[in-house]
């Protein structure tokens, strides 16, 4: 049975976690020193960056449909998928994705990152570049909105 491209991706994740956390294993038993690994190193960096541009393909193409976010867990290597599928009707669901890229297209066309281009934002433009905008400026407002609260409740407490 044919995987679908999310299920690639989650896999690929949980792949170079996996070898990620083994690497680090071995580097400590001077796994940087062995001549097999200088003989092999080219191949190996190679093959993550031929694994790391896979992912961002997957990774772009589900952005761009908007319909899945993937959340590292907790837990080892699991990787959460969060939908608005799972949570309400399809047609409420659907509504929510729609309304969701609005919203990103609206924060690309205000943000720096397409300030010194005159051309409209269209779905094509919600990327992964796109998705770092749009998280940056939802994470400054974040910030923002926490030390606001802190001073507040500094004001409180010491008044």
């Amino acid at each position: 049975m044919k995987e679908s491209p999310l299920a690639r991706e989650i896999s690929l994740r949980q792949d170079v976690r996996m070898l990620k956390d083994h690497i680090d294993k071995l580097i400590p038993m001077g796994m940087l020193r062995w001549v097999a690994f200088k003989e092999e190193q080219v191949n190996i960096n190679r093959l993550l960056m031929s694994i790391k541009r896979s992912i961002t393909i997957y990774k772009h193409r589900r952005l761009q449909v908007g319909l899945f976010y993937l959340v590292p867990s907790k837990y080892y290597i699991e990787t959460e998928i969060r939908s608005y599928l799972f949570r309400m009707p399809v047609k409420e669901a659907l509504k929510r994705r729609r309304l969701d890229m609005k919203k990103r297209r609206e924060i690309l066309a205000n943000s720096t990152y397409n300030a010194h281009d005159d051309t409209t934002v269209t779905g094509e433009c919600v990327s992964v570049v796109g998705q770092s905008v749009y998280w940056e400026a939802c994470t400054t407002r974040l910030l923002v909105y926490t030390v606001a609260s802190l001073a507040l409740g500094c004001i409180i407490v010491f008044s």
